[in-house]
């Protein structure tokens, strides 16, 4: 993006939540290949790639909600208008945001600067790192005992009696922790997105889990199964719903927290159980120890 241009406000359109986001149409604004500005700075295309850092992107044909409504807020030419939001999940979650849709498709702009680290005379490529408990199966780890964690603290639990002996979402969760506690319970991978509110995690390129504590009614699960699509799933794991799930063949819908209970034990704050030492038996005459030869008779 050689010249970003300049901005001007078009309208106030609505995300799938119904909160505000303000659409702008950009002019003025030029892009050129790094190719160009090598040759027309008598640069090397590295040394380009380290001064116009910040401004390097690409497009993608992005399948999300928010693309869909940009396009249809907008016009098939080759224009370019920026989006700004406050995101509800993701890195930017209650921060505003700047997305950028050009040309007649309304492409996505996607920046270098999101997917790499510039850190002294090094570009380097972000990979999220795996560890080696992504692997392991979680479920009726409670019943496990004997450990200390010297290190860590224990995690609250997700689940908590309220004063009537019912099993409610503890306080000590927020929409983030609630979502990611889910994820793992479900088999998901924890993976949400800036752009798409119900993108909470994912099992496939095409199986999705979208969780919240609200409860929905038929136009809202109308309208999720609508964004979701014929081409993809969807897990929803919701408070209560208004509506019967079989109606919306792209939709799973599960009640929380009725869908985990009988997953783990829950109200513990440790995994410590009472182990007692068993009784040694009498060792039979001639029986040899670890350490020891053989009796004498």
């Amino acid at each position: 993006m050689y010249n970003c241009g300049q901005k001007s406000f078009v309208k106030t359109i609505k995300d799938g939540s119904g909160n505000d986001m303000s659409l702008y149409r950009v002019t003025g604004y030029e892009t050129r290949s790094i190719s160009r500005i090598a040759k027309d700075e008598g640069l090397s295309e590295l040394e380009t790639i380290y001064k116009y850092y910040e401004s390097i992107h690409t497009t993608e044909n992005a399948q999300t909600s928010i693309r869909t409504r940009v396009q249809e807020a907008t016009d098939s030419e080759d224009n370019m208008y920026a989006l700004e939001y406050y995101p509800v999940t993701g890195r930017n979650r209650g921060k505003l945001t700047e997305l950028l849709f050009v040309g007649p498709q309304k492409r996505l702009v996607s920046w270098f600067k999101n997917v790499t680290s510039k850190s002294g005379g090094k570009i380097v490529k972000r990979e999220k790192v795996g560890t080696f408990w992504d692997d392991l199966n979680w479920n009726n780890v409670t019943r496990e005992g004997g450990v200390r964690f010297r290190y860590f603290r224990l995690a609250p639990s997700l689940l908590k009696e309220d004063q009537w002996g019912n099993w409610v979402i503890s306080k000590e969760y927020n929409g983030a922790m609630l979502a990611e506690a889910l994820c793992k319970l479900e088999g998901f991978t924890y993976e949400p997105s800036d752009a798409v509110y119900w993108k909470h995690g994912h099992s496939t390129e095409r199986d999705f889990l979208y969780t919240t504590t609200a409860q929905l009614n038929h136009e809202q699960l109308e309208q999720l199964s609508d964004e979701v699509g014929g081409q993809r799933t969807l897990l929803v794991l919701c408070a209560a719903f208004r509506g019967k799930a079989d109606r919306y063949p792209n939709l799973t819908i599960k009640k929380i927290p009725k869908q985990v209970l009988s997953r783990c034990e829950w109200g513990h704050d440790d995994y410590s159980l009472e182990v007692e030492n068993l009784p040694q038996a009498d060792r039979k005459k001639g029986q040899q120890t670890l350490f020891a030869e053989v009796e004498e008779q």
